[in-house]
């Protein structure tokens, strides 16, 4: 269950932190990194520093977060209710975007070398 919500975390920073709507993601499973077989390092290419939070934070309503949750949690099997309750827990919705006291940044406060 672990590997399952730190997946759909991921989805839903990379499509917050990417600007995409939540209408216009899609959730490809099979494109992200597993567990199993880690990335090597440096070996992700994303088109935004992840470690650094944005100038900027993204606005999104209410229905967009919702829209994320859902088919983020669809996808993996967990509960859209412990993604937004993780969302307000670790950024208030994205309005604080850290860094936190350990260093954790963006939406769902992801360490920056996770």
């Amino acid at each position: 269950m672990k590997k399952a919500i730190a997946a759909a975390a991921l989805l839903i920073v990379l499509a917050l932190a990417g600007g995409a709507s939540a209408r216009s993601f899609t959730i490809v499973p099979s494109a992200l990194p597993s567990s199993e077989t880690p990335n090597a390092s440096g070996s992700i290419n994303v088109p935004f520093p992840l470690s650094v939070p944005p100038e900027q934070p993204a606005v999104r309503s209410y229905e967009e977060l919702l829209s994320l949750w859902h088919r983020a949690g669809d996808t993996y099997g967990v509960p859209w209710q412990v993604l937004a309750a993780i969302n307000k827990i670790e950024s208030d919705f994205g309005r604080n975007m850290g860094p936190s006291s350990a260093g954790a940044v963006g939406w769902m406060q992801f360490m920056p070398d996770t």
